[in-house]
């Protein structure tokens, strides 16, 4: 991604983009697409919203779960991971201050200690991205491909 803004700061763009992999290395790609399409949602982010994320397969989430993303709570295209997931994703974007132990602890029995910290280090490194690109967007300051 190319933002004018950092064009004298490459160090800066580098590190955003260095971070940006290294999330997406360490997190289940599913899991983290998941999460980053509804916190697009949640943030009301079109252009994440158009985009997907693929791996060497393909596609790494069916768009049936995508069309069914709103309505995961009822959806039964959803398990019990895929649940704890967005659960806690909504949480964290809407106030992160308020995740509960029980989301957390719910993390851990579906990914393990290790999973909940990649995981929500790539939510961390999601969600930011995704409020720097709105914001650059709203000042103007387009962020590019």
């Amino acid at each position: 991604m190319r933002v004018p803004v950092l064009d004298e700061a490459t160090g800066v763009a580098s590190a955003l983009a260095d971070n940006h992999a290294a999330a997406w290395a360490a997190a289940e790609p599913r899991l983290l697409e998941l999460a980053r399409l509804r916190i697009a949602q949640l943030l009301g982010h079109p252009d994440e919203l158009a985009g997907r994320t693929v791996g060497a397969a393909g596609p790494v989430l069916d768009e049936d779960a995508v069309t069914a993303l709103a309505s995961w709570p009822s959806s039964g295209l959803f398990d019990g991971r895929d649940r704890a997931v967005l659960a806690f994703v909504e949480q964290y974007v809407l106030d992160v201050a308020t995740v509960t132990d029980e989301q957390v602890a719910s993390l851990v029995e579906h990914l393990g200690a290790p999973g909940v910290s990649d995981f929500v280090h790539g939510v961390l490194v999601v969600e930011q991205r995704m409020r720097l690109t709105l914001a650059w967007q709203r000042l103007g300051l387009e962020a590019t491909a």
